[in-house]
């Protein structure tokens, strides 16, 4: 990485990190509170509850990252006048996001950890499994949320330069989400896309999700998780590769025009 890409990370960061202590500390406060009832009852699954709440809503960290940011950059328009392409302004935006969200998760994965070692009713599970797979596949699917944002925000931003359309931004974009990802959800249950998925397969599970079971006065987290492939890896790749490049196209057109 140069210089310039890494003094981006360094800005992003600056500007974001208020945000992401007040937002760890708010859910450390929530984990902490739940922990108070959780010992104060006797009940070890309002704290499980809780936590696997909080890992899981990290699927939506990467996204809210990326918007919050991206609403600042409409506001002030800054992205307009720096010198630095939109590719480079764009993934220095996404890796940040990244990284606190891996932050923040590893954060949390402490916790369930300092939760089920002090509640023996709690079925004991492989921490590093959950660490490992659960954080890539929740990192995963919260790159491809927040790329669909960064998408919808290009193409808000890209609609708005036209003299006629521009007036009606925002309802051409909602209808045109609600078409894309029709038109997409057929696409993904098509039988060739089915069998790219399966293709090559890993020894490896991924977790798209977490749920948790609770039974007498103990409990467990669970992971939601399917085979991992090549083949689904592929598809992957090929998606955030062609919503990113896409969004740099649009933002560029935006910024040529004013």
């Amino acid at each position: 990485m140069n210089a310039a890409f890494m003094g981006l990370i360094r800005k992003e960061w600056l500007i974001s990190r208020l945000s992401f202590m007040l937002i760890t500390l708010g859910l450390l406060s929530v984990w902490l509170i739940s922990l108070g009832f959780t010992i104060y009852h006797g009940q070890p699954g309002i704290g499980l509850v809780v936590t696997t709440m909080i890992l899981g809503g990290h699927i939506f960290y990467i996204a809210i990252f990326l918007l919050s940011g991206l609403i600042m950059e409409g506001k002030t328009q800054l992205w307009l006048h720096s010198p630095q392409s939109a590719y480079k302004i764009l993934l220095g935006k996404i890796v940040t996001g990244v990284y606190m969200h891996l932050a923040s998760f590893s954060i949390f994965i402490l916790a369930t950890i300092v939760l089920f070692e002090a509640f023996p009713t709690l079925e004991d599970f492989n921490y590093l499994s959950l660490f490992v797979s659960g954080g890539f596949g929740i990192t995963a699917i919260g790159i491809e949320l927040g790329l669909y944002l960064l998408f919808y925000w290009a193409f808000y931003h890209a609609t708005g330069t036209h003299p006629v359309l521009g007036k009606y931004k925002a309802l051409i974009t909602l209808s045109f989400a609600f078409l894309l990802h029709s038109l997409l959800a057929y696409l993904g249950d098509t039988s060739v896309v089915n069998f790219i998925s399966g293709l090559w397969p890993l020894p490896f599970e991924n977790i798209v999700g977490l749920y948790f079971e609770i039974a007498n006065g103990g409990g467990t987290i669970n992971p939601d998780s399917i085979p991992l492939t090549i083949g689904y890896l592929l598809l992957y790749l090929f998606r955030i590769s062609i919503w990113f490049l896409i969004s740099v196209w649009l933002l560029e057109k935006v910024v040529e025009v004013k």
